[in-house]
């Protein structure tokens, strides 16, 4: 079973230049060691919501055995200074890590290949809820997630569930086809009509995300 690591840093200061400064760094030297250690790099996202200076990352393993081999050779490799020049930058970096697994019913085909839209734009939901209702919750959005897959202008690109942090939640990044969609981002939510999904869960967030030079949806 696929394993995925969802990685949001936040970066301070949260100036412009700051931030570009990290991304930039982050893209020579991060992502090739990701890579080269056995991640697959899915994609890679600005927060333009929420806290400022925060940027998602969402990579993906195989099985929770190559995902361990992964890490120990980035872990062997930052001991060496492979990241010295990301450490450099003179700016604090936190992270936070979650884990989860992909939800193979809500999508069919969640490859890391390139996928190109003009809108440069993407939705990201998170629904938290208890776990007894979890199940049923995944049920209910299935219909609600397929009808605006096919009327909104938005693609259910990414849908995966929590196996760390808050058990009971699941994550959906939607991209918009075409750039007219931009107009409608802050009213875009697939489940606001799903009322029997709504009945079940505690709690909707939504997130704008613009991705990163380096993300495969871009």
């Amino acid at each position: 079973m696929a394993f995925l690591m969802e990685v949001v840093h936040i970066i301070s200061p949260a100036t412009k230049s700051n931030f570009s400064k990290y991304v930039s760094r982050y893209g020579e030297v991060a992502i090739p060691l990701m890579e080269e250690s056995g991640y697959e790099v899915l994609g890679a996202w600005e927060c333009l919501t929420g806290i400022l200076g925060r940027d998602m990352l969402l990579v993906r393993c195989e099985s929770m055995g190559q995902f361990e081999e992964a890490s120990s050779k980035i872990a062997a490799e930052i001991s060496s200074g492979r990241i010295e020049s990301l450490q450099s930058l003179d700016l604090n970096m936190e992270e936070e890590v979650q884990y989860g697994y992909p939800l193979s019913d809500h999508i069919s085909n969640q490859k890391a290949d390139a996928i190109e839209v003009s809108s440069q734009i993407c939705v990201c939901i998170r629904v938290n809820l208890s776990s007894s209702n979890y199940m049923a919750a995944l049920e209910a959005s299935k219909n609600s997630a397929q009808d605006s897959a096919q009327n909104s202008g938005y693609e259910l690109t990414f849908s995966y569930g929590a196996a760390s942090g808050r058990r009971g939640s699941f994550t959906e990044i939607w991209t918009a086809r075409n750039a007219g969609e931009m107009e409608r981002l802050t009213s875009f939510s697939p489940h606001a009509e799903n009322e029997k999904l709504l009945k079940l869960i505690d709690s909707m967030t939504v997130e704008i995300l613009k991705p990163l030079p380096y993300s495969n949806i871009r």
